[in-house]
């Protein structure tokens, strides 16, 4: 008996068609001509729906999973319980939590969070580390995919030898776009677009690409806010993603929603937002992730000088995008590529990404003639607000595998799944 079957109809590299994919141990062991004789512990057959395809899991680059002294915010557990049941089989964790995750000492703590309570794959990126000593032990270890650099870190003393030692890992850095001599703090969310200016986001991305010169590192920025990242981007041979908020809102929206609306990039002005979406039904991003980032209700629901930035948003992307698909927006290969086949190649993973044997077993199962109502009381995530409160998005998560075990099936969420390590996985 088989761990689990799936019957249906399925999109990867090899395009769209109907399969049987069996799955033992954690791995894709067979993906065969559709046979509904073959049996599992779990058997998922949806060979009767047109309209029900199966990916391979999708990977979110970009989530703030908080935890630590900032638990009261979100928690792993919490987290990834939203992420699944968005159909995220994979989140990368972001290093700016309480504390820092810049020494090895605190991401072997994370690491012990992660084992025991995230609920999908996962992996970290280290922020520059504070102790020259630790780079190439911290960037040895498989929890650890790349660096993530922040403004202040531009001229941080060990980016040098932290570039030199990506590069010998064959790891990423991963950037977020603003030159920080050419921003100030904001008083407002209003002063916030003046301050913060689009053209901070531009000459960032020229920066980088000044400071990375011969070192030849894999460089991926994040959350870009304008269609001249991209360009720029792609001068230097970086990769990029962006997010939901950045195409669904514009300057408009800013002083509508409030606080819940503050972002760092901040949301620009419709005709930035018009040109990105463009760009994103079309093809031109590698990626997209959510920059899911919560924050206490108390916090985000404050005064505009002082709530903190940040948009909460991992259980949407996937029915965001299955939305464009179903409407004809976007084609079927675009959100494959943007959720699934890039961010697994940006990671340099293998194993993901693809239907093939041997690669991990996650799966992400999508209703396109589905519909998903956006009421964050009913997430998982410890926030209980949403600046997608109310929105309507035609398709609908059926099912998010992790490891051949079904983690979100048919509404429900099974918190007994556990996700491994993608370095693991991968170095098996």
């Amino acid at each position: 008996m088989h761990d689990l079957v799936y019957h249906g109809q399925i999109y990867d590299v090899n395009g769209l068609r109907k399969a049987t994919i069996i799955i033992e141990a954690g791995k894709i062991v067979k993906v065969k001509q559709p046979d509904t004789s073959v049996k599992g512990e779990v058997t998922i057959n949806y060979l009767e729906n047109p309209n029900v395809i199966a990916f391979p899991g999708f990977i979110d680059m970009h989530v703030h999973l908080r935890d630590f002294k900032q638990s009261y915010k979100e928690t792993i557990d919490t987290g990834t319980l939203a992420a699944a049941k968005g159909g995220i089989t994979v989140v990368g964790d972001m290093p700016n939590t309480i504390p820092r995750l810049d020494t090895l000492n605190t991401i072997e703590e994370r690491k012990e969070i992660y084992e025991e309570k995230s609920h999908v794959d996962y992996y970290v990126y280290s922020a520059i580390p504070r102790n020259r000593e630790e780079i190439d032990t911290i960037l040895s270890l498989e929890l650890v995919m790349g660096i993530k650099l922040y403004p202040p870190d531009y001229s941080h003393p060990n980016l040098l030898a932290s570039l030199k030692s990506l590069k010998k890992k064959g790891k990423i850095l991963v950037v977020h776009p603003e030159e920080k001599t050419m921003y100030k703090e904001a008083l407002d969310l209003v002063e916030t677009l003046y301050v913060r200016p689009v053209n901070a986001e531009h000459w960032a991305v020229i920066h980088l690409g000044d400071i990375i010169g011969s070192n030849n590192v894999k460089v991926h920025i994040t959350h870009v806010t304008s269609p001249e990242s991209l360009f720029l981007s792609r001068r230097y041979g970086f990769t990029v993603d962006t997010c939901p908020h950045y195409v669904l809102f514009d300057i408009e929206h800013v002083f509508l929603k409030g606080c819940l609306a503050k972002v760092y990039p901040p949301i620009r002005s419709m005709q930035d937002r018009i040109r990105l979406w463009s760009l994103l039904r079309n093809g031109y991003i590698d990626a997209v992730s959510s920059d899911h980032a919560p924050h206490g209700n108390a916090e985000k629901y404050c005064c505009p000088s002082t709530c903190p930035a940040g948009i909460n948003g991992v259980e949407i992307t996937a029915p965001f995008l299955g939305h464009l698909v179903g409407l004809g927006e976007m084609r079927i290969r675009e959100m494959y590529r943007y959720l699934a086949y890039n961010p697994a190649r940006i990671l340099g993973l293998n194993k993901y990404g693809v239907f093939c044997r041997y690669c991990r077993g996650n799966m992400t199962v999508i209703d396109f003639s589905g519909k998903t109502v956006v009421d964050p009381k009913a997430s998982p995530s410890k926030t209980n607000y949403s600046i997608y409160e109310g929105f309507v998005f035609f398709s609908k998560i059926l099912a998010t595998i992790v490891g051949g075990q079904p983690v979100y099936h048919n509404d429900r969420l099974e918190p007994m799944v556990r996700g491994v390590s993608v370095g693991e996985f991968e170095n098996k």
